[in-house]
């Protein structure tokens, strides 16, 4: 009896290790891979959970995440290795870079990298741009769109009227370097279009003028 019952005693150990490490192996897992959401202005999402569009061809904007915050020694790293920007920021721990598919290649291998996506023109329109409604569909309103930090308020002018968007005028950069450029469409306009520029980085409505008549 003594011999079997030592077996079994062994086993239950063996199990039991077996549990635990089975325990440590999904917890490691688990920090290595934290759910990270890209906050964008339009939306967010988790790039490793949420399945995203078709890639455009021939794009050269790109969405870099890494898997945690950089020290400032890693971020000259990648500054130096990839020719890295790093000064647009897009929570959570990524940041809008130009780059061509050569670098976007070498980046999805570095260890530091958690993903490298293209900048859609699904995450360019605020959400009330593509709700806006209005009583006539042929009153006329105003929306703001604004270029990359990159690009000069000429160009992003000249490729909006290029577009068909015969009705905008430049209305400068903000303390950001960011050129914006109001149109004027029509209720019912449609304003994809403007989405796929190359040139732009984000559509929204212009900002409300609140009157405080108290004063």
């Amino acid at each position: 009896m003594l011999v079997p019952l030592i077996s079994a005693a062994r086993n239950g150990w063996r199990l039991a290790a077996l549990l635990v490490t089975i325990g440590v192996c999904l917890c490691a897992a688990q920090e290595e891979a934290p759910e990270m959401r890209i906050r964008l202005k339009s939306m967010e999402f988790d790039p490793l959970t949420t399945p995203q569009p078709e890639a455009p061809v021939g794009g050269d904007r790109w969405i870099v995440q890494f898997k945690r915050s950089l020290t400032r020694a890693e971020m000259e790293q990648v500054q130096q290795e990839y020719g890295l920007r790093l000064d647009h920021y897009i929570p959570e721990g990524a940041y809008l870079e130009r780059a061509d598919a050569g670098r976007v290649a070498d980046l999805r291998r570095d260890p530091l990298v958690r993903w490298v996506g293209p900048h859609l023109p699904e995450y360019k329109p605020d959400p009330a741009v593509l709700q806006r409604g209005c009583a006539d569909p042929s009153r006329e309103i105003a929306i703001l769109v604004e270029g990359y930090a990159d690009v000069s308020s000429e160009v992003l002018l000249g490729a909006i009227r290029h577009a068909g968007y015969t009705r905008a005028e430049a209305v400068g950069s903000p303390a950001q370097g960011t050129p914006r450029v109001r149109v004027f469409v029509s209720g019912a306009a449609d304003v994809t279009a403007l989405t796929r520029l190359p040139e732009v980085l984000h559509v929204e409505p212009p900002p409300r003028i609140v009157i405080d008549r108290d004063e």
